[in-house]
């Protein structure tokens, strides 16, 4: 199958991860793809070199908007794919213009959260809903959100889950010690670890409010939060308020998430919204206990693996973590085992190919 994939940029976040995940997972199968991404700088690329990249240089500038969609129809037109899936707000409402200018036979928009953006971003979706075949998102819990706030009918609506690659999240113990004696962490230190951009979204500061309440009844525990974005100075700022210096760790875009995951104790997501919780299904694959917000997508990742509680609750999220502290050896097994288990069976990048690919493979139902 000749399959485009366009997304807004290819900055490290978990959409992004998610679509060159799949475009290579595509080229080892077999299929042909091509990843168009809107503009920005690349911070994640396909590892599969017969992937064909193509950034279209759109700027913020709408004037740059023309040459971008000249730049996607001259190359659509040459490549000429039997479906066009695009990712993200800015992209979803690109293809759909590109539509008008660009025979596409076949057009699924995805979004990947809750939480899509003002009263105008619905209005777009709305306006442009008619050039678009079929809208996913990436939970059941997103999916009735878009679907209640407008954003998409329901008749078009799928839920269409993320998937990891679980042999790259398998826990490596040697290479947690290895890390955790690079990172000057003790022996017998206790690790969260949150990660994600700095953005509100993920609401770090109530993650450092309820670390600061874990950390003065433990001297133990440390915070890594691996992650860039706007909010880093004013998140510096709030942990120095909270005398967390020393304590708390912004390890900033690391490319071992895997070794850090391997040298933590536990995944902390503080999240005020989450469409599906990525990384919350990587912590899992790794033997993390997650302790999370129960803000939408996560409570279908984690099930009754790990411990979900109240967004925006420093006390909540606070108790959560030291009963994670708390757990015996016997339980603490038992719970990363059963976590292990669901995202084996439900999440794993085979089984999103599956779905992605039937997804496509599906008649015309405009």
């Amino acid at each position: 199958m000749r399959i485009a994939l366009i997304i807004t940029g290819l900055t490290m976040g978990g959409a992004e991860t998610q679509v060159v995940r799949m475009a290579d997972r595509f080229v080892r199968e077999g299929h042909t793809v091509l990843l168009l991404f809107l503009g920005g700088q690349a911070q994640v690329l396909p590892e599969e070199s017969a992937v064909q990249v193509l950034s279209l240089g759109l700027e913020r500038s709408l004037r740059t908007l023309p040459a971008a969609l000249r730049a996607a129809r001259k190359r659509l037109r040459s490549f000429r794919p039997e479906v066009v899936h695009s990712h993200l707000f800015h992209a979803n409402i690109f293809a759909r213009l590109l539509r008008l200018a660009c025979p596409l036979p076949r057009l699924v928009c995805s979004a990947h959260s809750t939480w899509e953006g003002s009263f105008m971003h619905t209005l777009a979706y709305r306006l442009t809903d008619p050039l678009a075949d079929l809208f996913t998102n990436v939970s059941a819990a997103a999916v009735e959100a878009s679907v209640a706030k407008g954003i998409a009918p329901r008749r078009k609506a799928r839920c269409l889950y993320n998937g990891i690659p679980l042999k790259t999240f398998q826990r490596n113990e040697e290479a947690g010690l290895a890390l955790r004696a690079r990172e000057g962490l003790a022996p017998d230190a206790f690790v969260y670890l949150a990660v994600g951009r700095l953005h509100p979204a993920k609401d770090y500061p109530t993650l450092l409010r309820a670390f600061s309440t874990v950390a003065a009844f433990d001297a133990a525990a440390r915070l890594l939060i691996v992650g860039q974005g706007d909010q880093e100075s004013a998140l510096r700022a709030l942990a120095m308020t909270l005398a967390l210096d020393g304590r708390v760790r912004f390890l900033g875009l690391r490319r071992d998430v895997v070794e850090i995951m391997s040298a933590a104790d536990c995944l902390v997501s503080s999240s005020a919204w989450e469409g599906f919780g990525l990384v919350h299904a990587e912590a899992m694959a790794a033997r993390l206990f997650v302790v999370a917000t129960d803000c939408g997508g996560p409570r279908e990742v984690m099930g009754e693996t790990g411990i979900l509680v109240r967004p925006g609750d420093p006390a909540s999220l606070a108790r959560a973590m030291a009963r994670v502290r708390a757990l015996g050896p016997a339980e603490r097994t038992a719970a990363l085992d059963a976590a292990e288990k669901r995202v084996r069976e439900r999440f794993s990048l085979e089984a999103a190919e599956s779905a992605w690919l039937s997804l496509y493979s599906k008649g015309n139902e405009r």
